[in-house]
């Protein structure tokens, strides 16, 4: 066995991007995750908070998009999880909510959020957003 250290390899800029889509609602989560797919990225779909949390210790996704009002854990409480863990570094996470409030923006600030999306959005708008995430 030889005593030679491994060789460092410097980072690469991954070829695609891995984005973590969750949302109770699973005809949405579907939908938007068809769309993603078509563009390129890697995705993983998630139908509760938990699922979310779950899906993000395994999967590493560089973006989150997290539905705010899930049942048994609200985006919010999955974004400040995620920045805790991650100390704010990763993922980058969007809301992506039918909640036009500015308390819930607000909130969502608050929770480690670095995007408000409000639905309905422009899927072009949405994928411009992302996009802006690889170069």
């Amino acid at each position: 066995m030889s005593d030679a250290q491994p060789k460092t390899v410097p980072y690469k800029k991954p070829d695609s991007v891995r984005v973590l889509v969750a949302d109770d609602n699973r005809d949405t989560a579907l939908m938007l995750g068809i769309l993603l797919r078509s563009e390129g990225f890697e995705v993983r779909l998630a139908n509760s908070g938990h699922e979310a949390i779950s899906q993000a210790d395994e999967f590493r996704p560089h973006i989150a998009l997290l539905d705010l009002q899930m049942p048994d854990c609200t985006g919010f409480q999955v974004a400040e999880h995620l920045s805790r863990q991650y100390n704010g570094q990763w993922p980058v996470l969007i809301a992506v909510t039918a909640s036009t409030d500015q308390t819930d923006k607000h909130k969502a600030e608050l929770s480690g959020f670095h995007q408000f999306v409000s639905k309905p959005y422009k899927h072009q708008s949405l994928l411009a957003l992302l996009n802006a995430f690889r170069s």
